[in-house]
């Protein structure tokens, strides 16, 4: 209750930062939610709650925004988790292998997609444009070629990760 009454106090601050400050308070609540088996009750018949708050919220998000309104993200965005959380086929499905390989090298592809853009991706597109402006085979053969490195080193990069989660598990 305590944290929930944090989101609420910094959802409303008017400062930019109070959005993600108000996420991660959110993201905390959840967490312990979960932990105490708060989403994972049993349910006697399929609930269509969930998918009836993700559509809402979705509808609301749009209509504001065609109205000009630009906030609420934070509010939006824990909805949306929240009703995430709320459904089983949702839940599994973010639980699923796919995610959980997505989830394993999204911090190496976020190390580094930076290096491989300046230095590969820069490179490429110089030279597919050299003579005279690229084509779209050329375009495509750049954004694949980025794609594919930006994977190989993130995959390439797992057994460091695993050696710093052992050094760090250690320390912990």
């Amino acid at each position: 209750l305590v944290v929930l009454t944090l989101f609420a106090v910094a959802a409303a601050a008017p400062i930019e930062m109070s959005n993600y400050l108000s996420c991660f308070l959110a993201g905390m609540t959840f967490a312990d939610w979960r932990a105490r088996g708060f989403f994972s009750a049993p349910r006697p018949r399929p609930c269509w709650g969930p998918l009836i708050m993700i559509a809402a919220v979705g509808a609301a998000d749009g209509l504001l925004h065609c109205v000009g309104y630009d906030g609420g993200k934070a509010a939006f965005a824990v909805l949306l988790m929240l009703a995430v959380y709320s459904s089983p086929p949702l839940a599994a499905f973010f639980s699923g292998g796919l995610s959980r390989a997505l989830g394993r090298i999204s911090f190496p592809l976020y190390l580094i997609q930076f290096p491989v853009l300046l230095s590969l991706t820069s490179g490429l597109i110089v030279a597919a444009g050299a003579a005279e402006p690229p084509t779209l085979p050329a375009i495509w053969g750049v954004s694949l070629a980025s794609v594919a490195a930006c994977l190989l080193a993130a995959i390439a990069f797992e057994p460091v990760e695993t050696v710093a989660r052992g050094a760090g598990d250690a320390i912990i």
